[in-house]
């Protein structure tokens, strides 16, 4: 919430963006000019700051067996396919067998791809950020309509067919973000 501190005589009130009348010799200071409702501009700013940045992300289930190795299971021809196409994009580095049947392999993440909480993720795409279409303010709370497009890679969704990909859902669609605001009045994505 804005704040603004007044001194009246010896008298000290805090402005919190509510209707305050005061006359110009009680008044130490500007006028507090601050806003209450989430306006397009920032919502926009912070969209692009924090989700939009230009790729999308894509995952691929994967075995972490500890803090350095991880697996990937083939245990049909698809997934010995994926396997194959993972290291034909460049997105791991196949290692040796990992257990005697040879179902299990060590795999390396590459500097196009990063291991992290059971999945290979990579960048498959990029997102293209249309703006905010319409805010909805309530105290401290915002939602706004968001037009986004994700965009996916053909080329590499092509090398990687085999593989049980996770992706974000591809095409335009405008979507709701909510934003929050603090006791300073900044507004954050949720």
């Amino acid at each position: 919430m804005c704040k603004r501190v007044f001194r009246i005589d010896e008298v000290h009130m805090r402005y919190r963006c509510s209707l305050v009348v005061l006359t110009a010799a009680a008044l130490a200071g500007p006028i507090c000019g601050c806003s209450r409702n989430l306006d397009k501009e920032t919502a926009e700013k912070l969209l692009v700051e924090k989700l939009y940045t230009g790729k999308a992300e894509c995952s691929v289930d994967v075995t972490k067996q500890s803090d350095v190795l991880w697996t990937f299971r083939t245990t049909d021809d698809t997934r010995k396919l994926c396997l194959a196409g993972l290291g034909n994009a460049g997105l791991v580095r196949k290692g040796k067998c990992f257990d005697s049947s040879c179902f299990l392999y060590e795999i390396e993440a590459t500097e196009k791809s990063r291991l992290s909480g059971g999945e290979l993720k990579f960048d498959c795409g990029d997102w293209k950020f249309y703006g905010v279409t319409s805010i909805t303010t309530r105290e401290n709370e915002a939602t706004a309509k968001v037009d986004r497009e994700m965009v996916l890679n053909h080329q590499l969704m092509g090398q990687i067919a085999n593989c049980n990909v996770t992706k974000p859902a591809v095409g335009r669609a405008e979507i709701e973000r909510s934003f929050s605001r603090d006791d300073a009045g900044k507004w954050s994505l949720k």
